[in-house]
This record gives C-alpha cells, structure tokens and sequence, in this order.
C-alpha cells in the first residue's frame, strides 16, 4: 500500500487540468490516511490539504518547476524546448515511459538532457523521508544512479562533468568536503539547500544520505547495485574500444534488467536512459537497428530523434530564411548502399521517395566533403560506412607486426604429390623449432602452449585455399587480443589443390608441432572426409560461416580497427582486408561479401608489400582468420597464460625478421 501511496502522491505533482488522478487513485489516497488510527483528526486534515508530507521533508518541485533558474541556475536559459519536452513527457507518472532513448545528432543536448534527469532523480530522492522504506527495500540498501561508457574516463568526461557543472552553477546546491560534512547539513543546515559531496570511496559524487551517483563501464560491474537510474551513453565509441553490438545490447539490457529487478513497478523515477550518436544499423545485431526499427514497438520507449535544422533551425540562416533552398542525400542506390549527394532535384524522381532526404543548403559543402558523416551528424541518420568495411590503410597495416612470423605469400599443395607431409615440410622451419632433432620433435616458435584455433578454407580449382591458426593473449591493458600465429594461403596455380593435403596438414600441426589445438572449424565446401577423418583422431569440429549472419565478421572487424588482431606479414591477409564490403541476400539480410574484378593468385606474380595485387577481390585467407577468432570467442575459457608486448627481432643486417620470412617464401616459390 506504501508503493501505492507512493505513486499517488507523486502523481500529485502532475495535477492540472488536462492530467488529474483518477477518483479511485484519489479515493485509495483518502482512505489510507482517513483509516489509520494512529493520526489525529488536525493531522489527518493536513495530510489531506498537503499529502506529499507523508514521504517527503519538502513538497518536491514538479519537471517544471525543476528546470528553471530557482534549481538548475542560468543552464535554465539555454535548456533547448525539445529537451524540455522530452523531459516533461519522461517525468510525466501517468504515461508508460520506463525507457529514453535520445538518437539525436552532433550538438542536440543529450548529455546535458541526461545529466538534467538523473539530478532531477535525485533531488526528489534527497528530499525524502525515507527512500528505501518508500520504495520498498531493505535499510541496508544503496540506492544509486549509474553512469555507463565505454571507459571510466569518458564517463566523466561526458555524463559526470556536466551533472556537476550544473550543480556547482545553481544556488540550490552546496558542496560539502567531506561525508561527514554533508550528513551533518543534511541534518543542521538550510533545509532549503541540497548538500552534495565527491569526498565518498564508493560513488563519484553523493547528494545527500540517500542517493549517490557511480560510474562504469562493464557489465559485469553492475553486479549487487541497486541501480535507480541507468544512463548509457555513446555506444559509438563502445565500438570503436572493441565492443562488439551484441556487447553493448547486453550491457544495456542489464542496465535495464537491473533497474526492473529492484523498482519492478513504475514509479516516475525508474529509468534507463540510453544516449547514442546515430552510428550504423546495417545488420540486425546493432544498438541503431534496435534504436529505429525494434524499440518503437514498446510502448515503455519514449524515443526522441530528429534532424539538427529542424530542432536547432537558427544553424542554418540561409535555408532558414528561404526553406527551399535544399539539396538532398539518396541514403541508397538501386545498386550501392553509399549514399549519394543530389542537387538536381529532377533526378530525385529516379530513386525512392523513402530513400531520400532533404537537407538545408547551408550543409551543401559538409555533405560533398564526408556525406556518411554529414548523415549522422547533422541528418541523425545512422548510415553506417560506405560498402568497404575497412577504409582505413593505417589501421590495415597495424595488424602486421615484424615480430611475428607468418607466410609472406603463397604456397602450393597439388593433388598429384602425395598429401602426408606435404604442407607440413613446406612450412615447419618458419614457425617451429626443431629441440628433438633424433625424433624429429618440434616445438612452435611463439607460446607454444597455448590452445590454438584453426579454420579451413578449402578450394580445388580456381580461389586459394587457406588454413589459419591463432591463439589468444592478453595486451598491457588486460584486454584479450587475437595473436594470428600463421596463415597458409594454397594456391591451384594451373592445376588442383590436394584437399586431402590439408587434412594431414592440421593432424601434423597436432603429431610434429605439438599444438594444442582447441577447435578447428570448417566453411563447408567439400568438408565432410576432412571433416570425419579428424574427428577419428580426436579433433573438436564444427562447420562455421563468418559471413552470412555478418556479426561474427563484424566483430573481427571491430577488433582490428581497435588493434586487437596481431599478424606477421601475409599479402593474400592484407589485400583481403582492404577487399571486405558489406553486401546483402537475396531476402535482404545483411552479409560480408568482396570487391568484384580480377583475382591474382598466381606464383609469378608481383609480391611487393605495397603494389602487389595478390588477395584482392577475395576474402579466403581473412574468413580463416576471422573463424578462429570465432571460434576463440565461443570456446576458450579462462584468461589466456601470455601478454602480447610489441618486440622487434633483427638479423645482422638491422633488417626485420620478415625480410628473412620473405626470402623463405621465395624459396618455396622456387621449390614449387
């Protein structure tokens, strides 16, 4: 009845003419006060004129009264209307709203919107009798709002700074140096003042005894909070520091899952928010494609997007001034997802109307400079990237490390040489040490002892075939990185490749290189013998596609533009890599797909690090390197037993290890 009561009271400050309690909420109201014995007829005549004083030291100030100057000091003069009306409708008790979600563009004021909601919560907290009796929970509980980005530092930057930067701006609010300090003015002070601290070791910031504000940035932190309100922001930059989309729903969906666990019953101050940049929402595992095309469907959603001229019009004076002078952006082509700048407004009858959009001129110049960008930025259109998924050469050429061993280029295993041993004796003196010479024992070059992964890409005629193998490490940081410790692209050159070579290839990589290999994947094609033959001798197998649903090389993509993919230098990788483009199915689902033309793939041709046309227009090699990274993901448990530090091994001639990998591989070029 506490909650009840609770909630009726609340809806108290909402009492106006158009949005008044129900006779029967008003009725419960009466009636809780009227039968408790234990009130004298003045006091149940004052609780009736001022009900609010059954849970609260002070009448608490409505949303409205709350953003202006009185509370929030002069950030009340430039608090945007759409923000104000976005936080009238959240803190409105009678609608359904549980969740916000603002997919706003550059410069709307979502982190100032957020920093406004959580003080608001926690002002009606502070003022209180006694929060965790009126909300139900044990008196040894704390009651927290939480700040969630993809590092401490940012949460501070962007959520953190501007809460206190309206606190230490408004006359409302007093900073205390100590807890100490604060519980006594709590108690002792001007009644009319909010005492608030940093001074506390559990929280960042604490207003009052009752509600403190914390930052984090995992999931698994949230562990035993009793989480009030929940506020994400920028899950952009969540994936640029290597969280995958699947990543960030589920750390939003605990956020969410926590608050409902402790507050199960909406209570006008329960609230995930969620503050994300339109970023991309390609496939169907991204926070944006949740954003625009499943979240609506909840009615407990209030969700607020929109275009920078039409919320904020007074940026773009000369569209402003004369509304049809626009340009427009074909968000798709009939045959390219690039989207595509329009001036001629004739031509825009060539595409589909849901397809375009029209921009004010003033961001003409902006849009031909990055039209992916303008899109976000400006439009608050998630248009991801262009159809190349890596675009970035510096970011490419960081996957390869000097001092990491690797198959400069190529080899060869055809069908008519016998397959035992064949790739093996190709391949066993770049990345194994021979330390039993007598019993032909190896040992690989690198962490030997490590679980691998491998993954197999098999092919006869035509494409490469490849095998990768990889193993997990850590960096400085902590994080789980990929260390790719080879990559054998098999070449058909002008006959077939032996598939059953590559079968034996991996059961010497377990008999002569004693790696211990974890799991070993499969793209399918001709699979099955390889497939039984290594199951008999006691391989973990599963078949694996990394392209079709796209997440997993999403992922793998993710992790190399946040440099957690180590390689030594392969060519048929790099030039794989610069190929990668996102594609769709006949039905419209999102895949990996790559760059159509010309496939070179033979022994004479160019291998120059930085001309050669080996790899390009494929992807064999990088979905092998891809799978065991999945594979990784899926199965390895625990904390891997090696970290990763950058070492550059050199020969006499000051020359990187590599350039003897490449004479090697020439070598093998010859012998083939």
């Amino acid at each position: 009845m506490l909650s009840l009561l609770f909630l009726s009271i609340y809806n108290y400050n909402y009492m106006d003419k158009d949005n008044l309690l129900t006779p029967q909420e008003i009725q419960k109201v009466i009636d809780v006060i009227n039968k408790n014995p234990h009130f004298s007829p003045n006091q149940k005549k004052a609780l009736l004129l001022d009900s609010w004083r059954l849970i609260y030291k002070q009448k608490p100030p409505t949303i409205q009264e709350f953003l202006t100057e009185e509370w929030i000091g002069e950030m009340a003069e430039s608090v945007y209307p759409y923000i104000k009306e976005m936080l009238y409708q959240i803190f409105d008790a009678r609608t359904p709203y549980r969740n916000l979600i603002m997919s706003l563009p550059i410069g709307a004021g979502k982190s100032t919107a957020v920093a406004l909601a959580n003080l608001y919560i926690s002002v009606i907290v502070y003022l209180m009798r006694n929060p965790k009796k009126t909300f139900g929970l044990a008196a040894s509980t704390s009651i927290c709002n939480v700040f969630v980005a993809f590092s401490l530092d940012k949460a501070k930057e962007v959520l953190l700074a501007p809460f206190k930067e309206i606190i230490l701006s408004s006359p409302k609010f007093v900073q205390c140096k100590t807890i100490e300090q604060m519980r006594k003015l709590e108690k002792e002070g001007d009644s009319n003042k909010i005492y608030w601290t940093t001074a506390g070791t559990a929280s960042v910031l604490s207003i009052g005894s009752n509600m403190s504000i914390k930052i984090k940035s995992s999931a698994h932190a949230l562990l035993g909070l009793t989480i009030l309100c929940g506020s994400l922001t920028e899950l952009a930059f969540f994936k640029e520091a290597g969280f995958s989309d699947e990543d960030i729903m589920g750390m939003y969906n605990e956020v969410k899952g926590r608050i409902f666990s402790r507050f199960p019953e909406k209570n006008g101050l329960n609230l995930s928010i969620l503050d994300s940049s339109p970023n991309d929402m390609t496939y169907e595992a991204s926070i944006d494609y949740y954003i625009w095309n499943i979240a609506p469907k909840d009615k407990e959603n209030l969700i607020l997007k929109g275009r920078k001229w039409d919320l904020q019009p007074q940026n773009f004076p000369i569209w402003d001034k004369d509304r049809t002078q626009v340009f427009w952006i074909a968000i798709k082509t009939k045959t390219s997802s690039v989207p595509k700048v329009i001036k001629d407004k004739e031509l825009i009858k060539d595409y589909d109307s849901r397809d375009i959009i029209e921009c004010p001129i003033d961001g003409l110049t902006l849009a031909e400079n990055d039209t992916i960008k303008f899109l976000k930025d400006y439009a608050g259109y998630p248009a991801g990237a262009s159809d190349r998924l890596l675009t970035e050469t510096e970011v490419i050429e960081d996957v390869f490390r000097p001092s990491l061993q690797n198959i400069y280029s190529h080899i060869t295993a055809p069908d008519i040489e016998p397959p035992e041993g064949l790739i093996w004796g190709k391949i066993k003196d770049i990345f194994f040490i021979e330390i039993d010479k007598k019993n032909h024992v190896y040992e690989f070059y690198r962490n030997p002892n490590e679980k691998r992964y491998v993954s197999v890409d098999l092919s006869e005629t035509g494409d490469t075939a490849s095998v990768a193998v990889s193993h997990p490490e850590l960096n400085l940081d902590g994080e789980v990185i990929d260390i790719v410790d080879m990559t054998v692209p098999i070449t058909p050159n002008k006959g077939r490749i032996g598939l059953d070579s590559i079968k034996f290839f991996i059961l010497d990589l377990k008999r002569y290189g004693r790696l211990n290999i974890d799991w070993v994947s499969f793209d399918g094609f001709q699979s099955s013998s390889s497939i039984e033959f290594l199951k008999r001798e006691g391989f973990n197998i599963e078949e694996l596609s990394v392209d079709f649903p796209a997440s997993p090389y999403l992922n793998f993509i993710q992790s190399v533009k946040t440099h957690r993919i180590k390689a030594g230098r392969n060519i048929y990788l790099k030039n794989n890599l610069k190929s990668l483009r996102m594609s769709s199915t006949k039905g419209g689902k999102p895949k990996v797909d790559h760059e159509m033309g010309k496939v070179e793939n033979s022994l004479d041709a160019n291998d120059n690090w930085e001309t050669s046309s080996l790899g390009f227009n494929a992807k064999d090699v990088s979905d092998t390197v891809c799978a065991t990274v999945e594979l990784r993901k899926k199965h390895f448990e625990g904390v891997p037993r090696y970290i990763y530090q950058e070492s550059y091994i050199e020969d006499n001639s000051k020359e990187p290890v590599l350039t003897n990998l490449k004479k090697h591989t020439m070598k093998l070029k010859k012998t083939n």
